[in-house]
């Protein structure tokens, strides 16, 4: 396969150097330094087509197969050098005639008597639609000069081997190449020969390319006598006569309003006198000056009265001055529906693109949309990142196969380990339910001492609905029931705003009833009645004891001392967030809880405290007034006496 490679190359640049060799020998009367420029192009186009003619570049348009070398061929020299099979184009030309006949046939007359319409009997190139009359008769080699050439691998696809020959447009020289097709669209390049060339009035020569045929000129100004006989031309170096006389014609003053008769081209016409009236460069106004010479002042003074770009605001000013913009910001929303114009003086309808940055979150999640800001869904992201999987041993930029690396991954209630391939632990092909242990979930529930007896489940677990007894006492103490716990909830938020509790709270939330009264009643008799400061005294302890009442009592504080050395004894496990969150929560709201006791028993020690004070006071006060009525006594009696 190489060696057959190696040939083929051997014989296209034995061609290539036949073909450089005949272009030098035909260019030997115009010498090698001018023949290099001659033929270098032309054997690169050459070398370029039969390239393409070697490999499969070469199909025909009409039955798109490969054009062979030996394929008789025809090439369209009206525009676009198309090269297709002979019996293609001629099929293709009979058939488009035939059909254009048939159409002759049939067609009818807009209305009666009217000509019968007429059609062209003629074909169009497949490629360029160029219209040829005659359907192709034989094949002819590029030059045209043989018909029906041999093939010869030595000799390029389709030619005779002998030189073009063909003139060139213009300068008429021939063609030095071998038998070549044109290769390219368009006109070939102007002649680079060489030859003695003169300037387009005839009083130079130089040696310039033939290209430069009629198009040289020399820099003499043409200086003939034109025919008003008083003028000369002008122009510099020009083919032909030389044009009228630039004076000639009608005559007028400079602003046109009069006009001489017969007046010569070297007669000057002077000012009339009369008012201007040109249209000045503003274009509405005219000048209000005499006739003059000159052009007409560029600065217009009319005063007009204009409107700003948006059509709110008007002003008088001076033509000259041009448009104006007024203060008012548009408060119309841009195309991208996002941000306001405020653009000063803008008339709200063609307001200018956001210029701000979009900035949303594109799908892919990593990157910000960087386009102008605009409406509607923001492009794909153009940028490329690098994604892993879930285990962190697979990673791509645009696709990979799918990880079959085992992990392992917690249920919902964090007792379990479950096992999983790497593929099914995304969103979107593991469900919440894969992640069930089916074990009851035993998490510490919200708001109650409780554990939660629900199925392993997702999401954090809520104890509304808990049905755990728990004991409840009414403020004395004698009375006690056994209620569920969603019903002490309920009863803790009426009575207190929330319904959070723990194993520590007291729960007293039963009313007293008669015998309560009854019993609290025989108590207070039984107690011996004390005046003065020993009733004082009293009230104080009774107030002190009250205060204690209110905070836990012992037999309680030893029940919460044994609960919490049960919590301690028991093993202890990881908290998750959510736990280590609701502790903190419950822990704050205890703290709260004390503060309040705290508060109360110092209001009811205050209220002690005033309390003793105003007994004291009333009984200084009786004392004084016991005092006073003996010293008035005792007086009456000494006055009596005297």
């Amino acid at each position: 396969m190489a060696a057959a490679e190696g040939d083929d190359a051997r014989v296209l640049q034995a061609l290539f150097e036949s073909y450089a060799a005949a272009c030098r020998t035909g260019a030997e009367a115009i010498g090698e330094a001018d023949a290099d420029a001659a033929f270098e192009e032309g054997v690169e186009r050459v070398k370029e087509h039969l390239l393409s003619a070697a490999g499969e570049a070469a199909c025909c348009m009409i039955c798109l197969e490969g054009i062979r070398p030996a394929d008789p061929v025809w090439s369209c020299q009206a525009g676009c050098y198309a090269v297709m099979h002979l019996p293609c184009i001629q099929s293709w030309a009979r058939r488009t005639l035939t059909t254009a006949a048939e159409k002759a046939g049939q067609a009818q007359p807009l209305f009666p008597g009217a000509p019968q319409p007429k059609h062209s009997a003629c074909w169009a190139c497949p490629k360029c639609r160029a219209e040829y009359e005659a359907v192709p008769s034989g094949y002819f080699c590029w030059c045209g000069k043989e018909e029906a050439p041999p093939f010869n691998p030595w000799n390029a696809a389709h030619s005779c081997g002998e030189r073009c020959e063909r003139r060139a447009q213009g300068c008429g020289h021939p063609c030095v190449l071998l038998c070549h097709p044109v290769c390219h669209d368009g006109d070939c390049p102007p002649c680079p020969l060489v030859s003695d060339v003169a300037c387009r009035c005839g009083a130079e020569a130089a040696r310039l390319p033939c290209s430069q045929k009629g198009v040289f000129q020399c820099k003499r100004v043409c200086g003939k006598l034109l025919a008003c006989g008083r003028h000369r031309c002008e122009e510099v170096c020009h083919a032909g006569k030389c044009g009228a006389c630039k004076l000639a014609g009608p005559k007028a003053c400079p602003c046109g309003k009069t006009q001489p008769p017969e007046a010569a081209c070297d007669v000057v016409v002077p000012p009339c006198g009369e008012t201007c009236g040109k249209l000045l460069s503003c274009g509405v106004h005219v000048c209000h000056e005499r006739c003059h010479t000159g052009p007409c002042p560029q600065t217009c003074r009319e005063t007009v009265v204009r409107s700003c770009e948006c059509g709110k605001t008007q002003r008088t000013m001076q033509c000259q001055e041009g448009a104006f913009r007024c203060e008012r910001r548009c408060t119309s929303m841009r195309a991208c529906g996002r941000h306001p114009c405020r653009r000063r003086c803008c008339d709200g309808v063609s307001c200018p693109p956001c210029d701000e940055v979009c900035n949303k979150w594109l799908k892919c999640r990593n990157h910000r949309c960087p386009a102008p800001c605009h409406s509607g869904e923001c492009a794909p992201c153009p940028l490329s990142a690098r994604i892993s999987c879930a285990c962190g041993k697979t990673s791509y930029s645009q696709a990979c196969p799918p990880c079959e690396e085992p992990i392992t991954r917690p249920c919902h209630c964090g007792k379990t380990t479950l096992s999983f391939v790497c593929q099914e632990v995304t969103a979107e092909a593991l469900p919440a339910a894969r992640l069930c242990c089916g074990k009851t979930c035993h998490r510490q529930l919200p708001g109650c001492p409780h554990t939660c007896m629900r199925e392993c489940h997702e999401g954090p677990c809520s104890s509304d609905g808990c049905s755990q007894e728990v004991t409840v006492r009414c403020s004395c103490k004698r009375r006690k029931e056994k209620l569920s716990c969603a019903e002490v909830q309920r009863l803790l938020q009426a009575a207190t705003g929330s319904a959070a509790y723990d194993a520590g709270t007291s729960l007293r939330l039963l009313p007293c009833d008669a015998a309560c009264a009854k019993a609290a009643a025989a108590g207070a008799a039984a107690e011996p009645a004390a005046k003065g400061a020993d009733s004082s005294s009293k009230a104080a302890a009774n107030a002190a004891k009250a205060g204690r009442a209110a905070g836990p009592q012992p037999g309680q504080a030893a029940q919460q001392q044994q609960q919490q050395e049960q919590q301690e004894q028991q093993p202890r496990r990881k908290l998750s967030k959510e736990e280590k969150q609701r502790l903190a929560e419950e822990k704050q709201r205890a703290k709260e809880a004390a503060a309040r006791r705290q508060q109360l028993l110092q209001g009811l020690v205050l209220a002690a405290v005033l309390l003793v004070a105003v007994v004291l006071a009333l009984g200084v006060r009786h004392l004084l007034q016991l005092a006073d009525q003996t010293a008035q006594a005792k007086w009456g009696n000494l006055q009596q006496e005297l």
